[in-house]
């Protein structure tokens, strides 16, 4: 009879801690490309399409960007660095626990060039975009 009493206070207990883990965010990342390979330092920033709120993160020494944590919305991807054209990307919507993969494909050009991609995207698939 304890040993029961004991094992239902113990799940009781567990119940709560468990609700309290859930997330209700998603997330966005990928990896930066040129021609030659990965782009190490490119300034990533992510922008909610809605309130106009940014979020800024820098490609590491693989390329790869990441933005965890990402409220549900809609959001606007834009990079830069110094010899590349710029990237957007618009549209991307973020739902709770799904977490997109936007790799981006850069060109060099002068800075002022913007390359501009507008839709949907799936989720669970990975796009490049040039």
């Amino acid at each position: 009879m304890r040993a029961t009493i004991r094992a239902t206070t113990f799940l009781l207990l567990l119940v709560p801690a468990a609700a309290f883990a859930q997330t209700f965010t998603g997330g966005i990342r990928g990896v930066v490309r040129d021609s030659n390979g990965v782009i190490p330092g490119v300034t990533v920033t992510l922008t909610n399409e809605a309130t106009n709120v940014s979020r800024d993160t820098v490609t590491n020494d693989v390329g790869q960007y990441n933005f965890p944590a990402v409220q549900p919305g809609t959001y606007a991807l834009r990079t830069q660095l110094t010899g590349y054209r710029s990237f957007e990307r618009t549209g991307l919507r973020v739902s709770t626990q799904q977490f997109l993969t936007i790799d981006v494909g850069l060109e060099v050009g002068a800075i002022q060039e913007t390359v501009a991609v507008t839709g949907t995207v799936s989720v669970g698939r990975a796009l490049l975009m040039q």
